[in-house]
């Protein structure tokens, strides 16, 4: 068996604290996974919180002129990669909501990859200690995912592992699986 890999793909917080130090770490230790292969990167908020140094290391830049096709949403952008189309977004600003999901279905629609996946940081759906702090955006985006097919949703934020099918209204439609043992949940009504 192969023990290579198309892409790394980070969910945030690669930093604890965004200091330089930190930085400097984390390039000592993964330099050669960083030198030999495209990482894809979704901004944390240990990443942007406590200083600009995420702005040096490769982050897609923020949004500079009006036709920007990412509709003015920092750190937001898509690729295609064999069968999948792939969307990076940011779901902890609630003023942008509309405006991922406009840009989502466009990406969806310009896309003829059959697989959807969606990227974030901030959990919508979890188990974790974190799942209030984003439930305007589980009520905004989940009828989306729902209704655009997004096949995977991956998200960090939680430090626990969870899976799940979720109902287009963001409820939990399966059993929950959380940090390896079966039904381990820390609010079993949460919507996971």
């Amino acid at each position: 068996m192969s023990n290579t890999y198309a892409f790394p793909k980070k969910y945030g917080d690669f930093t604890d604290y965004n200091s330089q130090s930190e930085w400097n770490e984390l390039f000592d230790m993964a330099g050669n996974l960083f030198s030999n292969a495209v990482t894809v990167p979704v901004l944390g908020n240990h990443d942007r919180t406590f200083g600009t140094n995420y702005t040096k290391y490769k982050f897609p830049d923020p949004p500079t002129d009006d036709d920007d096709p990412t509709k003015g949403i920092e750190y937001t952008y898509a690729f295609e990669y064999g069968a999948a189309l792939f969307m990076v977004i940011r779901v902890d600003d609630s003023s942008m909501l509309q405006t991922i999901a406009e840009w989502m279905k466009e990406q969806v629609n310009n896309s003829d990859k059959p697989w959807k996946i969606v990227a974030f940081h901030e959990a919508l759906y979890s188990a974790g200690s974190h799942l209030s702090e984003q439930a305007n955006a589980r009520k905004v985006l989940s009828p989306v995912f729902d209704r655009l097919g997004i096949d995977l949703v991956l998200q960090g934020h939680d430090h626990t592992y969870s899976r799940s099918i979720v109902a287009g209204d963001g409820s939990k439609v399966t059993p929950v699986s959380v940090d390896g043992s079966p039904n381990k949940v820390f609010d079993p009504d949460a919507p996971i």
